[in-house]
This record gives structure tokens, sequence and C-alpha cells, in this order.
């Protein structure tokens, strides 16, 4: 394969480039593009050091099908995880089709087909199981409302993503047709500070709003207005409300956003004082209350299509990957009902 003729002045300066030095231009791209997320960034980083380490004085003009070969399988060798494995080579399978686009090499030598990559290893969610989920109720309902409480609630109640929740507005709650429309999540920039943004798959969603959060999201909005109008010296009914429904609900006082790592930090603290232990052994995080929403309704018997709408997944086949296994109730609930259909009168 010939390179681009706009390419050739790249390809001469890539003579002498080492593959290290070509993905540390490409992630520069990529930050000076402002489209990566902080967590993002930190992965990116993180698998720049594993190329840096075993391919660092590789030319990049040399770099083969054999070299990534043996990088992949250093990285196995060294016992990281499966999921990491990859990441790591789909980082430099990135890397180099842009260096392909900007005529620094002819041909892009990762050719997935041809490279040995560890299965995935499937992860099973740390959610609640069901006395878990009762005791995570009573202790919420026996605190007072706080940004922590709210969005725990919300989280069990909806699955919401923590970065949803965070750019989850009073005017996306309804209250008449008792609804939460997802169209908006907060996310940490690169710098360090937040921005807005679309959802994961970029598609507004629509969730019912179950009766008990509503109860509860009427209250704190009561309690909230109050704090909004005194943070923002408002005056008057009409004003207050037009622009307390622009306010975020587990925001700060003067209806600004917070940065969704400070609802998980604070979720920490929670999960620690009250040692909230998942199906999995391990202390609950934030996001774990979204695979605890999942695996609850899916074995209580829910349509898996509408739990998966619910979700924002891109398809149910996700959803079912995800948590089709996750709670032995549901298995046990299957048997069950097959068991009662089959039963001799």
């Amino acid at each position: 394969e010939a390179a681009d003729p706009d390419g050739a002045d790249g390809a001469d300066d890539a003579l002498e480039m080492t593959v290290a030095q070509c993905m540390e231009e490409y992630l520069t791209t990529l930050q000076e593009s402002k489209s990566l997320e902080r967590t993002t960034l930190i992965g990116y980083n993180t698998h720049l050091n594993y190329i840096r380490e075993h391919l660092g004085d590789v030319l990049l003009v040399r770099l083969n099908i054999a070299r990534v070969q043996r990088f992949v399988n250093a990285l196995n060798k060294a016992g990281y995880n499966p999921s990491t494995v990859r990441k790591a080579y789909n980082f430099l399978h990135a890397g180099m089709k842009w260096a392909k686009s900007m005529g620094y090499i002819k041909a892009s030598p990762c050719v997935t087909s041809d490279i040995r990559l560890p299965k995935k290893q499937p992860s099973r969610p740390n959610a609640l199981d069901e006395d878990g989920r009762s005791n995570l109720v009573k202790i919420l309902s026996g605190l007072p409302y706080s940004r922590v409480v709210i969005a725990a609630y919300i989280a069990l109640y909806t699955g919401m993503r923590q970065g949803e929740i965070a750019g989850l507005k009073w005017s996306a709650v309804n209250f008449d047709d008792m609804s939460i429309r997802v169209c908006e999540s907060i996310a940490q920039s690169n710098e360090g500070g937040t921005y807005s943004k679309s959802p994961k798959t970029n598609q507004d969603r629509t969730i019912p709003l179950a009766a008990a959060l509503a109860d509860i999201l009427m209250d704190w909005h009561d309690e909230r207005i109050e704090a909004w109008c005194e943070a923002n010296k408002v005056l008057g009914t009409r004003a207050r409300d037009r622009g307390f429904a622009k306010a975020y609900v587990v925001g700060n006082a003067d209806g600004t956003h917070v940065n969704p790592h400070t609802i998980s930090k604070d979720w920490t603290q929670f999960s620690d004082l009250y040692k909230l232990i998942g199906t999995q052994g391990k202390k609950v995080t934030f996001h774990d209350l979204r695979h605890t929403f999942a695996t609850a309704t899916i074995s209580m018997g829910a349509d898996v299509r509408s739990v998966s709408d619910i979700l924002g997944h891109e398809n149910v086949a996700m959803t079912l990957n995800i948590y089709a296994d996750a709670d032995p109730k549901a298995k046990r609930n299957t048997i069950d009902m097959l068991n009662d259909a089959l039963a001799f009168n």
C-alpha cells in the first residue's frame, strides 16, 4: 500500500520517530482537541506508559505485527487484567491509524484479526442484593435530605449514571406526567473543571418517575427552592419559579451544578460509614447503585428491553451481557415459574 503523496513530508519526519514519540504526539493532539474527559485521559496516559516501557525505543517505521504481538504478550505475562491489555492495544491501534492518516507510516501494523488478544473476562456487577437494598432504603429513610441522600434515591429508582444525576435540572422533572427527562450529563474535563454534555449515547431518554421518588423529590424541591431564593436574593413567586426551574436537583444552593466526583466522594464516605457491601464482596460504589437498579428490576421479571431503555444502553444485548446472570434470584424465579407451569393438578 503506497503512502498518500500529501503525507510524503510526514513520512520523512517519521524516519527517526519512535513508537512512543508518535503516541505522545497522538495523545497531545487528542488533548488539544478538548475531546477527552479526565478519566479517559488518565487511562490513555497509563496505556502510554506501557508503550514507553515495551515499545519505547522501537522506530515507528519498524513496528510490525510481530512486535505488536510481543507487546500484548508482555502485558499478559506481567499479569495485567485482560481488559487492561485489550484497552492498551486499542489505544495503540487508534494511534497507528492516526499515524497512517498523518502520512507517518504506509499502513498500520495493528491488524486485529492477526493479533491474539486475551479473552474478555466478564465482570459481575457489585450490586446490592435484596437484603442490601432493603437495608439501604431503611438507612436513607432515617436520614435528613442531603445531596448524597437524594442522589442515592435517584440512582436506586432510575438507574441514572452519576454524571446524568449531576446534570439533572428541575425543569426535567415532571411531576404532572410523572417522568424524568435525561438530556444532560456533567463530565470532568482534562483540566480538572467540568462541562455539560449530552448523555452517553447522545440520545435523550425519558424515565417514568416512581411514586415514592416523586414524593421525595417534591419535599426536596421545597427545601431547595428556599435555599436557592436566599442564595440568589430572589423575591416573588413567579420570578422564583421561573429561575429555579433551571437549577440542578443535586446542585449547589445557587442552582449551579456540582462536579460528579463530589457526589462520588460523598457517597464513598457514606458507604464506608454504613459498611455497604455488594454481591461481589466489595464496597458499594455510587455506580453500583445503577447496577443495583438493573439487577433488581431484572430479577423481579421486568421486561429487559424496558430496563435497557431506562438505563440508556445502546441495545438490549448489552443489558443482557452485563446483568442477565447478575442475580441468582432471577434464575430461581425462572425455574419456579416453570415449575408452576408444568405442575400436575
